[in-house]
């Protein structure tokens, strides 16, 4: 038996160290590069469902914020409509007061601080150099009598959107009117017209 194994050995023995070499070389290798792909793979796979389910609690988390803030907001809009509503004060008249303010000086501007078109008409009217003894700006998101004062507005110009611009009393429209007349010079006429004093 011990001759023919020795026998086998002396004549395949070489082919078993060459498919040794090649396994380790080549064979090895390929299956450990296999073997880390699958791993990646699975650990890609892993991390894809992880973050997927991160998502799911973000979103769900979301859903529950809005839904809190749509429930919160509707209670606040049903406890408002308990309370009374007073559309106007017993002892305020707004057609009075816009009345009063173009009357008491010769340009008025019914603006509010947080609108870009009065911002523009504003800035158009600064190019004159009003004297503020002639020239007034009423912010009406500054007052307690906005709404009113606003609808008063359109009720007397057509228009309750601001600007509502005044010169002499009247009124010569909003933003586009205010850079219209402008332009043609009708407001330098208009404020000679006034006797409005002018900054050197």
């Amino acid at each position: 038996m011990i001759p023919e194994v020795q026998s086998f050995f002396e004549n395949y023995g070489w082919y078993m160290v060459l498919g040794f070499i090649v396994y380790l070389l080549l064979i090895k290798p390929y299956i450990s590069n296999i073997q880390q792909q699958r791993a990646l793979i699975n650990q890609k796979k892993y991390d894809e469902q992880i973050d997927a389910k991160h998502q799911e609690k973000i979103e769900a988390a979301r859903l529950r914020m809005q839904a809190e803030y749509e429930e919160e907001r509707k209670r606040a809009k049903e406890k408002e409509s308990q309370i009374p509503k007073t559309t106007k004060s017993l002892d305020f008249d707004p057609l009075a007061y816009i009345q009063s303010k173009v009357n008491r000086k010769p340009v008025v501007v019914f603006s509010k601080t947080t609108c870009p078109y009065c911002r523009k008409a504003k800035q158009i009217l600064s190019t004159y150099r009003l004297s503020p003894d002639d020239y007034e700006i009423i912010e009406l998101d500054q007052l307690k009598h906005c709404d009113e004062i606003q609808s008063a507005l359109g009720s007397l110009t057509g228009a309750r959107t601001v600007p509502r611009v005044f010169i002499k009393g009247d009124c010569i429209g909003g933003c586009d009117d205010t850079a219209q007349a402008h332009k043609e010079g009708r407001i330098e006429k208009l404020l000679t017209i006034a006797n409005v004093n002018f900054y050197q």
